[in-house]
């Protein structure tokens, strides 16, 4: 790769990266061809990146971004996973792809400017898409308002009960 690519490269990551929710570095050592495109496959309907770049210039594309704090973790075979729209959609296409992790080995991940082990990135995996935690907070909101409704509701016609009570009472004794 001459110079000039190299530079083009920098700059298109770098302007990636800044606008990449979250990212996580995957160790693909081991894996084939067929399964690298099936993964990537699954990256791209999912809208998250994966790419496989060289470690000098991955150190050179985060500079100035939240990832800087992963600069000094690029080493050996490093793959790459992000997304710009999403910052769990990666943990969840990986974990997805490879439940058991056979083939890739998470290496380390960044979130806002901090580091995420393996175990973060599988907790990451295992939340609800936002959509559902939307309407789970939704459905908490409605369930409070429904409730003092009904305890609203509640005293009303206690008070109603209690008139009607009376007024029997008053029949009666007439």
């Amino acid at each position: 790769m001459d110079r000039a690519t190299k530079e083009k490269t920098v700059a298109f990551l770098h302007k990636e990266l800044k606008e990449a929710k979250s990212l996580i570095l995957v160790d693909y050592k081991g894996v084939d061809v067929n399964t690298t495109n099936a993964f990537r496959a699954q990256c791209t309907d999912k809208h998250v990146c994966f790419r496989v770049i060289k470690n000098s210039l991955l150190r050179r594309a985060v500079a100035e971004t939240d990832y800087q704090v992963l600069a000094d973790k690029f080493t050996g075979p490093t793959s790459v996973l992000y997304s710009k729209e999403d910052a769990v959609e990666p943990s969840k296409v990986l974990f997805g792809f490879d439940k058991k992790l056979e083939h890739y080995q998470i290496k380390i991940g960044a979130l806002d400017g901090k580091l995420l082990e393996t175990e973060d990135c599988a907790a990451l995996a295992k939340l609800p898409a936002k959509e559902v935690l939307l309407a789970q907070t939704l459905g908490v909101f409605n369930g409070a308002t429904r409730s003092f409704a009904s305890v609203l509701n509640q005293t009303v016609a206690s008070f109603v009960h209690v008139l009607q009570n009376l007024k029997n009472k008053k029949e009666k004794e007439s």
